[in-house]
This record gives C-alpha cells, sequence and structure tokens, in this order.
C-alpha cells in the first residue's frame, strides 16, 4: 500500500514538472509571436512569406501547452511541441540562409496574381504592393536578424522539449 501511495505521487510530481515546462515553453513561444505582431503592426515591419511560415510552429506550441495544461499529459504534449519547435528550427534554419544568400529562397514573396483582373488593373496592383524580400534583413539584434534569433530559439525549445520528455519518466 505504502508502495502504491508513492509511485502515485511520484507520477503527479512527474506529471505536474511535465505541465509546468509545457506552460513555459507555450510562454515563450507566445513571447516570440508577440513579438513578431508587434514589429509587423506597430512597428510597422511587413514580414516576408517565410516570416509567416515560421509563426506557424509558435501557434501549435501554444496549443499544445494550453492542452497540456488544461486536460491532456504534460509529457505527452512535450512530443508535439518538441517536434512543433524543431520544425520551427527548420524553417528559421532556412530563411536564415536564405538571407545569408547561401541558397535560394522561395519565388514571389508575396506577389497575389488573380486572373479575373484587367491588365492595367493587374499592373497597378503590382505597382502598389510593396514586396517583402526573404533575403533582406529588415531588423536586427546583436548581429543576429530575426529569422536568427528565432531558429536559435527554436532550438533550445527542441532541446528542452527532448530532454524533458524522457527525463520526466
Amino acid at each position: 500500500m505504502a508502495v502504491s501511495y508513492m509511485l502515485q505521487a511520484q507520477f503527479k510530481r512527474t506529471h505536474l514538472k511535465a505541465k509546468r515546462l509545457c506552460a513555459c515553453l507555450g510562454l515563450i513561444s507566445l513571447c516570440l509571436l508577440t513579438s513578431a505582431f508587434y514589429f509587423q503592426f506597430v512597428e510597422g515591419l511587413a514580414p516576408c512569406k517565410l516570416c509567416n511560415w515560421q509563426r506557424w510552429p509558435h501557434g501549435f506550441i501554444i496549443l499544445f501547452a494550453l492542452l497540456s495544461i488544461t486536460a491532456l499529459r504534460g509529457r505527452i504534449m512535450l512530443i508535439g511541441i518538441g517536434v512543433a519547435s524543431f520544425i520551427g528550427t527548420g524553417i528559421a534554419v532556412y530563411h536564415s540562409g536564405i538571407e545569408l544568400h547561401l541558397w535560394s529562397g522561395p519565388g514571389g514573396c508575396t506577389a497575389d496574381i488573380s486572373s479575373s483582373a484587367s491588365t492595367s488593373q493587374l499592373l497597378d496592383n503590382l505597382l502598389e504592393t510593396h514586396v517583402v524580400r526573404c533575403d533582406e534583413i529588415s531588423w536586427s539584434l546583436l548581429t543576429l536578424s530575426m529569422a536568427n534569433w528565432n531558429a536559435l530559439i527554436s532550438f533550445i525549445m527542441t532541446v528542452v522539449a527532448t530532454a524533458g520528455f524522457y527525463k520526466l519518466k
């Protein structure tokens, strides 16, 4: 009976630690997304296509963190957070390589051409559209661009989620 109670108490402690770790990682992603939206809507730095792609994994991390807090087991959600942050790291490294001109990026970052418009309307739309290029750095801190910071932080989150999953058994 005492052994069973001790095992239950140990499970509850590790379960609680996993939920706290998920919450911390979700909070980091929330801060990163909030910063991105701040730079977009307050500072006027329009995101490129890859900048928008980098936001999706953080949204999923926040979702996994909320799920771990509300209903599901935290350790299981650490797998989802680890995978999402790994994908986010990959997208950010890809974007960083484009910024450093190590490889070329996707064609046409933001141009939206619809076939229903006339030629003059298409030309007017193209002239009015401010194209945000994926290979230009619009902001940096300590010589690192936003994509570089995102790659670094997402990689650290991947390591922490993976270590947390294996440590909290």
